[in-house]
């Protein structure tokens, strides 16, 4: 009996209800935690950091993600786009609208 109860706890602490899985992470506060279309969003200003992905991307969507200096980090087409540190940029061409979806 012991066991079970010090492998419940365990789970607990690590994070697990039950057998639905990991806890779902809270969205941020603060900055939006969704942004699209074109122009050009500061992590921590205008957006919050973590993980963003289109649900229906645009096939025309481009996107370049810069440091804090405005240098060009990487740049593309697609889906998802991680914006880690605060100071970072992200200048997106026609695309559709980005969502937060975790933390990096």
């Amino acid at each position: 009996m012991m066991r079970i109860v010090a492998a419940g706890a365990l789970l607990a602490v690590l994070g697990f209800t039950g057998c639905s899985g990991p806890a779902a992470e809270t969205e941020p506060t603060g900055p939006s935690t969704e942004f699209g279309g074109s122009g050009t969003f500061v992590v921590g200003e205008d957006v919050a950091p973590g993980y963003y992905r289109q649900d229906e991307p645009e096939p025309a969507c481009r996107y370049t993600l810069e440091n804090a200096n405005g240098e060009a980090i990487t740049y593309g087409r697609g889906d998802a786009v991680l914006l880690a540190e605060d100071g970072q940029a992200v200048t997106l061409e026609g695309c559709g609208t980005y969502e937060w979806y975790r933390e990096p």
